[in-house]
């Protein structure tokens, strides 16, 4: 390995460890998916494994251990219908490294999003 090489997931003993499989894992409850009318619910939490290979690192969410691969982590959300359309939704992302050295990443998102 060459200094200012870009590698992050190194075990202890210095060896490059990676891994072609993810998994994701989610279970939503509540009134209604689409979030079309006021008082429409849902509440929602989910699990992800990214090894390094599984896929390439653009297509993964950038919300998730701020984008890439190599992170493994929960999620909780809730979505909350104000109006025709129009709906508040939160969530609580929670990540950290599969391989290497720890970086957790915490994210935390409100929005409002409406449709037309």
């Amino acid at each position: 390995r060459s200094e200012g090489q870009i590698v992050n997931n190194l075990n202890s003993d210095g060896q490059f460890e990676s891994g072609g499989n993810a998994l994701l894992v989610q279970f939503t409850l509540g009134s209604a998916l689409e979030m079309r009318k006021k008082g429409d619910w849902n509440v929602l939490a989910g699990y992800k494994y990214i090894q390094p290979d599984a896929l390439p690192d653009g297509f993964n969410d950038s919300s998730f251990h701020l984008g890439g691969t190599n992170a493994k982590g929960y999620f909780i959300g809730a979505n909350y219908g104000l109006d025709k359309n129009i709906y508040a939704s939160a969530r609580w992302l929670s990540a950290s490294e599969v391989y290497g050295a720890p970086f957790e990443v915490d994210v935390m998102q409100l929005e409002l999003n409406t449709r037309f």
